[in-house]
This record gives C-alpha cells, sequence and structure tokens, in this order.
C-alpha cells in the first residue's frame, strides 16, 4: 500500500506538466472567447450606427468613368445564421431582433469566459497546492487574531498525514489533502 502511495506521488511532476498544459488551453480559450465577444460588440455597435443613418448619399457608377449622384437605402434587415444541432439555418431578422440576438450571443460568451476563468483559477490553485506553496492568501483575506492563527496551524499540524478508506488514500500536502482513488476491476 505504502509502495503505491510513494509510486503515485514520485509522478506528480507528470501532473503538474498536465497541468500545465491545461492551464495554456484553458488561458488560450479564454483570449479566443474575449476576441469573439469583442467582435460581437463591435458588430452590434455598428449595426445601431447603421440605424440611425439608413439613408446614404454616394455616387453610382454607370460606365468606367461615368458616374451618377444616388442615394443608398439600407433596408434594416439583416441575415441572421442560427446553430442549431445538427443543423444550421439563417433567417432575415429586423434591427431590433438582430440586436436581441446579438445581447444572447455576448451574454452566453461572458458566461464561458467566466467559467473559463473560474477554470483557470482552479488549474492554478490545484498547482499551487501540489508545488506545496504555502496559501497565504487564505488567511491574509480575513482577519485572525495570533491566537484563532495559532490554533489553525495546530490544527494541521494535528492533521494525519494519510487517511485511508476502501476507495483510496487521501495523502497531506502543505494544508491540504491530495486524494487518490483506487480505480475497481
Amino acid at each position: 500500500m505504502a509502495e503505491s502511495i510513494i509510486e503515485l506521488l514520485s509522478k506528480r511532476t507528470e501532473f503538474l506538466n498536465l497541468l500545465d498544459q491545461d492551464i495554456d488551453k484553458n488561458s488560450a480559450l479564454t483570449e479566443d472567447i474575449q476576441k469573439k465577444i469583442e467582435s460581437l460588440e463591435e458588430t452590434k455597435r455598428n449595426i445601431t450606427e447603421l440605424g440611425k443613418e439608413p439613408e446614404h448619399f454616394a455616387l453610382i457608377p454607370l460606365c468606367k468613368r461615368l458616374f451618377m449622384p444616388g442615394q443608398i437605402v439600407h433596408t434594416g434587415e439583416y441575415l441572421i445564421r442560427y446553430d442549431a444541432h445538427p443543423y444550421s439555418y439563417s433567417a432575415l431578422r429586423t434591427k431590433d431582433q438582430t440586436i436581441k440576438h446579438l445581447d444572447a450571443q455576448i451574454n452566453s460568451q461572458q458566461e464561458l469566459l467566466k467559467k473559463s476563468e473560474l477554470s483557470v483559477f482552479q488549474l492554478e490553485e490545484r498547482k499551487k497546492i501540489l508545488i506545496g506553496q504555502n496559501n497565504e492568501d487564505f488567511i491574509s483575506g480575513q482577519v485572525l487574531e495570533d491566537a484563532e492563527y495559532e490554533s489553525i496551524s495546530m490544527e494541521v499540524a494535528n492533521m494525519p498525514k494519510e487517511i485511508q478508506s476502501d476507495k483510496g488514500v487521501a495523502v497531506k500536502v502543505g494544508n491540504y489533502y491530495e486524494i487518490f482513488e483506487y480505480e475497481e476491476n
């Protein structure tokens, strides 16, 4: 039993490398989502500006060197692409419907952004725990008296080094436990 725990802990560097890869992937995903949100907001601004002045004066080409003054009038309709599993379709919508659709897309992307940022934060915290850095943020984020701080450190010192059960083992790493579950055959 103790040898398997030592083997698992020796693979910690491999696990840290995998955590670094996951952090990089989620950071890239976060950047992509931020770019998409910026693009959607820019599109929304453009549609709003175009809705304020739908008529534009322009020179309309009749031939290679002959132009006629004219007026371009925007109909206020936009072609929106809807993604529905397993098919996608496009539909003509008014300016207000288009803006509502863009707002819904921006909100869904912002939710994805929050989830992605949270996963990056959780992965970084797990990495800190595995490295064994002291989690001073937890203690400094709260106002603790010296007696309370000493009682917390005494509780941490009195915690067992490992806890075993039929499902796996929890090994103390800093102020936390790293849980290893056994696979059932």
